[in-house]
C-alpha cells in the first residue's frame, strides 16, 4: 500500500518581508554619517559668518563637500565590499580633510614661536593616526558594526542640527522684519534728449580701506602722514581734513556713499534688531551712483577686490577680476588639507608659502596694475576700485614687495601712498581739460586699541574721543577740475555730505 501524505495548501497571500529582514540592516544603520560629517564643516563655516555670505553661496561648497564624501564612500565600498566599514574610513578621511586648517590653528599654541607649517605637520600626523585607527577598527568590528554605524549617524546628525540653528535663526529673524530692497535712493531725471557725452570727464572713485585722516593716524597709531596729504594739496586735490565716516563697517559705509544717504530710511524700514544685511549688500553690488552715471552716458568699470562684497558688481558694464576671491567656497577650500599641505611642501623645499594672505596681497597688486590699464579705455567712464590697503593682512612693504615678517600698517600705508602718487602722475598728465574727476576716500579708519570688530555691542557713545577719532576719521581727497572745482570744499565733509 502506498502511503500518501497530504500537503497543506499554500496560502495565496505572502506576508511582506521587512527591509531589515531582507538586508539584515535597520534603516538607522545605513551609513549616512560620511555625508553628514562632510556637510557639517560647511554649515559651521557659513553659520559662523552668516552675516557675511548670502544663502545662495552655500549651495556650491555644500555640494562639493558632500560630493567628495560620496565619491570616497563609493570607491572604498568597491574595494572593501562592505558599505558600513567603508563609511567609517570615509568619515575619518573626509572630516579632517575639510577641517584641516581649523585643526592646525588649534595646534598653533604647541609651537607658539615656530612657523605655522609645523602645526600643519602635527595636524597631518594626527589625521594619519585617526585614519589608521579607523581602518583598523573597521576591519576588526564584527557584530557591533551596525551599532557603531548608528552611533556615528546620531553624532553626525546632532552636529549638523546644531550648525543649522544659527542659520535658521538668522533667516527667520531676517524674514520676520519688513524687507527692503534699497535705501533712500535719490533719483535724478535724465531727459531722453540729453546731450551727448562729449566733454564729459572720466571719474575715478578709489576707496582705500581703513585709511584714516591725519588726525586718525596720529592719534590712533602715532603715524604722521601730513607730508603726503600736503603733497596731494600741491597737486590740486581738496583734502577734507575733518572728514569722517558716518557708519562703522565697510558694507554700511560703501552702501551709504553709493546711495548718497545716511541709510536712515532703510534703517527705519528694517528695524533696529533685523540681522539681514541683504539690502545693504544690494546697495553696494547694485550701486545707485554707478547706475546714475550710466544713465548719463558713462561706462562703469568695477575693479574687483578680494573681499566678496566688492569683488563684483551686478550693474557694472565691465567687472575686472583681480585674482583671489574671499567667497565661501574659497574660504572652505583654504581650510582643506590639500590647500594647507601644499604650503608645507613649499616650505620644505624653501619656497615661499603661498597662503591666503599672500593671495590677498597679490590680488591687491594685480588690482593696482589693472587700474592703470583701465586708464586707456575709451570714456567717458566711471572707474570704481576698492583697494584693501592699508587694511590687514600686513604683507606689503612700501615698494610692493611681500615681507610678512616686516610688513605693518605703516608699510602698507606707504605702499598705498606710493601707488596713489604713481596713479596721479598718469591721470594728471596732459592738458587740464583732459583731467578726470578723482575721488580718493576711505570707508573707515583703522581700529582703535581695545576695539573688537566682532563685538556688535560695542558702545560708541561711551568710547573715548581718541577711539572715535581713530575709527571714524578718514581720508577724503578730491580732484575737481574746471571752474566748478575751484569752489572751497567744506572742511567737515563726510563720505556722504
Amino acid at each position: 500500500r502506498v502511503r500518501t501524505v497530504t500537503q497543506p495548501v499554500a496560502s495565496s497571500t505572502v506576508a511582506p518581508v521587512p527591509v531589515s529582514a531582507r538586508t539584515g540592516r535597520l534603516p538607522t544603520q545605513l551609513p549616512l554619517h560620511p555625508l553628514l560629517l562632510a556637510a557639517w564643516p560647511v554649515l559651521r563655516l557659513y553659520g559662523d559668518n552668516v552675516n557675511e555670505f548670502s544663502l545662495g553661496e552655500l549651495a556650491l561648497p555644500l555640494a562639493t563637500a558632500v560630493g567628495l564624501a560620496v565619491v570616497t564612500l563609493l570607491v572604498l565600498t568597491l574595494l572593501w565590499r562592505q558599505p558600513q566599514r567603508a563609511a567609517i574610513v570615509t568619515s575619518a578621511f573626509v572630516l579632517p580633510f575639510l577641517s584641516f586648517g581649523v585643526i592646525a590653528e588649534l595646534l598653533v599654541p604647541v609651537w607658539p614661536n615656530e612657523p605655522l607649517f609645523r602645526a600643519y605637520l602635527l595636524a597631518l600626523v594626527i589625521w594619519l593616526v585617526i585614519l589608521a585607527a579607523a581602518m583598523y577598527f573597521a576591519a576588526k568590528l564584527r557584530g557591533s558594526l551596525g551599532r557603531v554605524t548608528e552611533a556615528l549617524n546620531l553624532v553626525s546628525l546632532v552636529l549638523v542640527v546644531v550648525s543649522l540653528v544659527p542659520i535658521i535663526t538668522y533667516e527667520l529673524a531676517a524674514r520676520s522684519q519688513q524687507p527692503a530692497s534699497s535705501g533712500s535712493t535719490q533719483s535724478v531725471a535724465v531727459g531722453a534728449d540729453a546731450q551727448g557725452t562729449e566733454g564729459m570727464r572720466d571719474i575715478y572713485h578709489i576707496v582705500l580701506d581703513r585709511y584714516g585722516s591725519d588726525d586718525s593716524l596720529s592719534v590712533g597709531l602715532g603715524i604722521d602722514n601730513s607730508a603726503f596729504t600736503a603733497s596731494l594739496k600741491e597737486r590740486g586735490l581738496h583734502v577734507v581734513e575733518g572728514s569722517h565716516a558716518n557708519l562703522e563697517r565697510t558694507a554700511q559705509s560703501l552702501a551709504s556713499t553709493f546711495d548718497r544717504s545716511l541709510l536712515e530710511d532703510l534703517a527705519e524700514r528694517m528695524g533696529p534688531d533685523n540681522p539681514d544685511w541683504g539690502p545693504i549688500y544690494g546697495l553696494v553690488r547694485r550701486s545707485p551712483v554707478g547706475s546714475l552715471l550710466q544713465d548719463l552716458g558713462y561706462r562703469y568699470f568695477h575693479l574687483g577686490s578680494w573681499f566678496h562684497l566688492t569683488a563684483s558688481s551686478d550693474t557694472a558694464d565691465q567687472v575686472v577680476r583681480s585674482g583671489y576671491l574671499m567667497d565661501l567656497q574659497s574660504v572652505l577650500w583654504g581650510q582643506t588639507a590639500f590647500d594647507r599641505l601644499s604650503f608645507v611642501a613649499d616650505a620644505l623645499v624653501s619656497i615661499e608659502l603661498d597662503d591666503i594672505h599672500r593671495r590677498m596681497a597679490r590680488t591687491t597688486l594685480t588690482q593696482v596694475e589693472q587700474l592703470h590699464e583701465v586708464v586707456g579705455q575709451d570714456g567717458p567712464k566711471y572707474v570704481f576700485a576698492h583697494l584693501l590697503v592699508p587694511h590687514d593682512p600686513f604683507m606689503l612693504l612700501a615698494d610692493g614687495s611681500m615681507a610678512p615678517d616686516q610688513a605693518s600698517f605703516a608699510t602698507q600705508l606707504d605702499y598705498a601712498n606710493a601707488e596713489l602718487d604713481r596713479l596721479l602722475d598718469v591721470l594728471l598728465d596732459g592738458p587740464e581739460e583732459e583731467h578726470p574727476i578723482i575721488i580718493v576716500q576711505a570707508d573707515e579708519g583703522p581700529y582703535p586699541a581695545g576695539y573688537n570688530p566682532g563685538d556688535v555691542d560695542f558702545d560708541w557713545e561711551t568710547a573715548s574721543d581718541e577711539a572715535f577719532v581713530t575709527k571714524f576719521g578718514v581720508l577724503n581727497a578730491m580732484y575737481l577740475p574746471g571752474p566748478e572745482g575751484a569752489a572751497p570744499v567744506p572742511t567737515d565733509l563726510s563720505l556722504v555730505n
